[in-house]
C-alpha cells in the first residue's frame, strides 16, 4: 500500500504551475491567431477554416482551466487537512486520492495473519466513511462476537452522541444525575427502562438529594477515561469486611435500584477516598481488566435518558448505518457496558469509520465534527486516552480480550470454553483502519492477541 509522501503534494503543485504558464501560452496563441487571421487575403481566408482553429484552442484552455481548477482544490484540501475539523468526507477523499494513498483490502490482510490457534475469524477494512472490504475465515460478515474492552469504545461515542442531543454534559457530576431520578415519573420512561428498574421506590429512596452518592464528586468524563477513582477490582460489602454479604462484585449492579443502594450506602468502599478524579489511572490499554467505571457509566447514561443505552444506540447510531439489529448490549447486568457489546467487524466498522471521516459514512452526516473532536480528544495525563479509545503512536486504536466460563466462581478459577479478541485501529490523518474479531481456540493464543494485531497493523500502514 502505497504511503503519504510530501514528495507527492510537491510534485502536483510543480504541475500546477505547469498548466497556468499553459494556459498563458494559449491564451497568446489565440491572440495571435485572431490577429494573424485578421490579416489575411479574403479569397484565401475562406479557403481555411479558421473558426474551427480558434475554437479547438478555447477548447484545450477550457479543459487546462478545469484541471488547473481541480487541483488547486486538492491542494488546497491538503492544507486544510491540518485541522481535520474543517475538511469534509469529500475533502478527506481527494486528499488520499492527491497523495496516491490506497487502501489495503481484507483479504490482502487476512493473509498476513497467522491462523494458528484461530477458531474462527472477520476482518473489515475502511477508508473515507465506508466500509470497503470484508474478510472471514470459518465465519460469515453477519456473526456477531463479543468485542470485550471495545465494548467501551462504543459506550464513549454513545455519550459524546448524547451531549450532542443536549442529553447530558460529560462534566457534570454524576450524582446530580442520579438526584434527578428522584422526580422521575416511572410510567414517562420506556417499558425496556422500567424493565432494568427493578423497583422504583427503592430507586426514588435511594436517590435523594439529600443522601451522598458520589466521593470526590466524579463525571462522565472520568468513568470514560476510568479516571473517577472507583475501586475497580475489589470486592464491595454492605458489611465491610464481611465476606458473606458481598454484594456485587466486579460488577456494578443487575439493576438501577441496587445500584442506588451501593452509591448511597458503600460509595466510602467504592471510591478511593482524597484522590482527584480526572488526574490519574489505572488502565494498562494491553490488558484492560476495569470494568466499573464503564458500569457506572452506562448506568447512569441510562438514568439520564429514561431509556436503555440499547435503545438510543439503536435510534441514533445502527438504524441510520444500517447496522444488524441484533447488535447492542446484554442487558441486566451493568457489567456488560465494559466488557460485552456484541457485534460483527463489519458492523463495528462501520461505526468507527463515521468517527475517523470526522462523522460522515457513506455521504451522511451522522455525528458532528465537534462530536467527533470530543470522542478523539487525547488526555495525555490519563495514558493516552480518548473516552473512547487509545491513542498509540498516531494512531487511534482500542483492543478486548475475553474469555466465557464453564463453572463461572467469584472466588476461584474456572476453565475457559470461548476466548474472543477483538481490535480496532485508524489512522486520523487519512481515515483508513480496520476491525478484527477473532475465537482463538483456547486463552494461550488469545494471550498473545495484541501482539498479533500490532503485526497486522505495521502491514496494513506499512511502517
Amino acid at each position: 500500500m502505497a504511503n503519504v509522501e510530501i514528495s507527492n503534494f510537491n510534485c502536483i503543485s510543480s504541475i500546477t504551475s505547469y498548466l497556468e504558464d499553459a494556459i498563458k501560452l494559449i491564451q497568446e496563441a489565440k491572440t495571435s491567431v485572431s490577429e494573424g487571421i485578421s490579416t489575411i487575403p479574403t479569397q484565401i481566408k475562406s479557403q481555411i477554416d479558421t473558426n474551427s482553429l480558434i475554437t479547438s484552442l478555447a477548447d484545450i484552455e477550457s479543459k487546462c482551466t478545469a484541471s488547473l481548477g481541480l487541483l488547486k482544490e486538492n491542494v488546497d484540501n491538503y492544507t486544510k487537512y491540518e485541522d481535520k475539523t474543517n475538511a469534509s468526507s469529500t475533502n478527506l477523499a481527494n486528499w488520499n486520492l492527491l497523495n496516491g494513498i490506497d487502501v489495503m483490502d481484507a483479504a490482502t490482510l487476512m493473509s498476513f495473519i497467522p491462523k494458528d490457534g484461530i477458531k474462527s475469524m472477520q476482518l473489515a477494512v475502511f477508508s473515507n466513511g465506508q466500509v470497503t472490504s470484508t474478510s472471514n475465515f470459518n465465519t460469515t460478515d453477519n456473526a456477531l462476537y463479543p468485542t470485550s474492552s471495545c465494548s467501551k469504545t462504543i459506550l464513549g461515542i454513545i455519550a459524546a452522541k448524547m451531549q450532542e442531543d443536549g442529553i447530558i454534559n460529560l462534566d457534570e457530576n454524576l450524582e446530580d444525575y442520579w438526584h434527578r431520578a428522584y422526580y422521575y415519573d416511572y410510567n414517562s420512561c420506556t417499558p425496556e427502562w422500567r424493565s432494568l428498574l427493578a423497583s422504583g421506590a427503592t430507586l426514588k429512596d435511594y436517590t435523594n438529594p439529600n443522601r451522598n452518592l458520589v466521593e470526590n464528586p466524579a463525571t462522565l468524563r472520568d468513568t470514560l477515561t476510568h479516571s473517577s477513582t472507583i475501586k475497580n477490582m475489589s470486592m464491595v460489602y454492605m458489611e465491610p469486611n464481611n465476606h458473606s454479604s458481598e454484594y456485587f462484585g466486579g460488577s456494578m449492579s443487575s439493576n438501577y435500584g441496587r445500584a442506588a443502594f451501593m452509591l448511597a450506602h458503600t460509595y466510602g468502599q467504592l471510591f478511593n477516598q482524597g484522590q482527584t478524579p480526572g488526574t490519574t489511572t489505572e488502565y494498562n490499554r494491553n490488558n484492560d481488566t476495569l470494568t466499573r467505571d464503564h458500569s457506572l457509566a452506562g448506568l447512569t447514561m441510562q438514568v439520564a435518558m429514561k431509556q436503555s443505552v440499547n435503545e438510543y444506540l439503536d435510534q441514533s447510531l445502527l438504524t441510520p448505518l444500517g447496522i444488524n439489529d441484533n447488535s447492542g448490549y446484554k442487558n441486566g447486568n451493568s457489567i456488560y457496558f465494559a466488557t460485552s457489546y456484541n457485534s460483527s467487524a463489519t458492523d463495528m466498522a462501520k461505526i468507527v469509520a463515521t468517527v475517523a471521516n470526522n462523522g460522515v459514512y457513506d455521504g451522511k452526516q451522522i455525528l458532528s465534527p465537534q462530536t467527533v473532536s470530543e470522542i478523539e480528544k487525547v488526555y495525555p495525563n490519563l495514558k493516552n486516552q480518548t473516552i473512547a479509545f487509545d491513542y498509540v503512536d498516531g494512531k487511534y486504536e482500542k483492543y478486548g480480550s475475553y474469555s466465557t466460563i464453564s463453572d463461572p466462581s467469584k472466588y476461584g478459577l474456572s476453565k475457559d470454553i470461548n476466548n474472543y479478541s477483538t481490535y480496532i485501529t485508524y489512522d486520523p490523518k487519512t481515515g483508513q483502519g480496520y476491525v478484527i474479531n477473532i475465537e482463538f481456540q483456547n486463552s494461550n493464543y488469545k494471550n498473545n492477541s495484541y501482539n498479533l494485531f500490532s503485526n497486522a497493523s505495521t502491514h496494513f500502514y506499512g511502517n
